[in-house]
């Protein structure tokens, strides 16, 4: 059985407290401010904009930025609708560097010009007439009424082919046709290939799932962006140790190593919608009990078969691990890398957010339960991957197993004298004899 979380009262967590309770960067009150108000629908996939009171933010179905319009027959952006101007004036030949299925999100729409305009073809932006102005309301609020309904369900695109002659905004018709090529799959393929991408992206369209992968991209250390510059290098420690002293050595260097990724996940989890809403103790429990295993997520792609290579170049092979651990737990963590290092930085901050906003912890209230399963759900829906429920048992039941093997450490704390005290906190692991005595209480 996993070790009981203890909750501790936060006058004796100065660290955690401060963490939890820092101010959240002002790009991020608008959307605290709109949950404090609501907190009963605090994970709905729409938000009332700010600067428009009581209107209905409309996400861009390309990229999932704040929609300006209904443009080449589909609600965008200013950004996408430009971006597909030009690329169906001027025949642009994009070519993708991955494998033509990278995720196109606000913050690295850029990145991939090729992705960005399949899926501006796979959510119906007309290719063949390029054709721009306003839409009656009525019209708009139906047709992105149903894009908005049918993109929750199943994220296909409307109805609207890229062939169609929509409206957009202004009354200039310039009617031209164009070709779209290149050395990867070809975009201009047929309706069923566009469906197929299209419901790959569903986090595009998807308001929660685009905040979550945005906010993994600014908070998480291992993103490919982050440790495109790290040079690997090699542990050193006094061989001459005894092997508890080895142990107990290699532990608390993981454990600093983890310290700025327990900061990133306090950050990443205040700037997810409601999440503040929850009640503080609810707060502490997803942090404590998910952390460990959003940081297993966040490493796989620093990883091979028998190593691990942290965010300043630390590489620790599997020997290490399994001294710091124990063998058949390293075996489960390698294992589960193996599957995750080929995911994207954007699906593996999806699949960071549900580990994060998994209602299955022990000890929470039952609204918070009723709020983080359909929270959870949309992210799961978003990744539309298969084996997603196998996968966040098995991140489950590693971070039991670890919360397990902690105990030899929780029993020998007094030999961890540069174990940072933010890790000892989330991990319950006493620092004074007045701790020991109130976990074991």
């Amino acid at each position: 059985m996993p070790t009981p979380l203890k909750l501790i009262p936060l006058n004796l967590w100065p660290e955690f407290k401060y963490v939890i309770d820092s101010s959240i960067s002002p790009d991020w009150d608008r959307i605290s401010e709109q949950e404090k108000k609501n907190q009963q629908t605090v994970y709905q996939s729409a938000y009332a904009d700010s600067n428009n009171t009581g209107k209905s933010f409309h996400p861009c179905r390309v990229c999932g930025d704040k929609a300006s319009g209904y443009h080449y027959g589909v609600t965008s952006c200013e950004g996408c609708k430009g971006f597909f101007r030009r690329s169906i004036q001027k025949q642009i030949e994009y070519r993708c560097l991955r494998d033509g299925k990278c995720l196109v999100i606000r913050l690295n729409r850029n990145r991939c010009q090729y992705c960005r305009f399949k899926k501006c073809l796979a959510v119906g932006m007309s290719r063949d007439s390029v054709r721009y102005g306003r839409v009656p309301k009525r019209s708009r609020e139906v047709i992105t009424s149903a894009e908005a309904d049918q993109s929750s369900y199943d994220g296909t695109p409307n109805s609207a082919s890229p062939g169609s002659n929509s409206s957009s905004e202004g009354s200039t018709t310039c009617g031209s046709t164009n070709s779209f090529s290149s050395s990867n799959t070809s975009p201009s393929s047929s309706a069923s290939d566009q469906m197929s991408v299209s419901s790959s992206f569903t986090s595009a369209v998807n308001p929660l799932a685009t905040i979550v992968t945005q906010t993994h991209l600014q908070h998480c250390i291992y993103t490919q962006e982050k440790v495109r510059d790290v040079t690997p290098r090699k542990l050193t420690l006094d061989l001459q140790e005894t092997p508890e002293n080895f142990r107990v050595s290699l532990f608390s260097v993981l454990s600093r190593e983890m310290l700025s990724s327990i900061q990133g996940v306090v950050e990443f989890a205040k700037r997810i919608p409601g999440f503040t809403s929850l009640p503080q103790d609810d707060q502490l429990i997803l942090i404590k009990s998910g952390f460990f295993e959003m940081w297993a997520v966040h490493v796989a792609p620093m990883t091979t078969k028998d190593s691990i290579t942290l965010s300043d170049g630390l590489t620790l092979n599997k020997q290490h691990l399994d001294l710091v651990y124990d063998s058949e737990f390293t075996s489960s963590l390698f294992s589960l890398w193996v599957t995750l290092s080929s995911w994207m930085d954007s699906e593996l901050g999806l699949l960071s957010g549900a580990c994060l906003l998994s209602p299955q912890r022990p000890g929470l209230t039952h609204h918070s339960i009723v709020v983080l399963t359909h929270s959870q759900n949309q992210l799961v829906d978003s990744l539309n991957k298969t084996g997603i429920p196998s996968i966040l048992s098995d991140l489950r039941r590693i971070g039991n197993v670890h919360g397990d093997i902690l105990d030899w450490y929780r029993q020998h704390w007094n030999q961890l004298v540069s174990l940072p005290p933010l890790y000892a906190e989330i991990f319950d692991i006493p620092r004074s004899i007045e701790d020991e005595t109130m976990y074991n209480s």
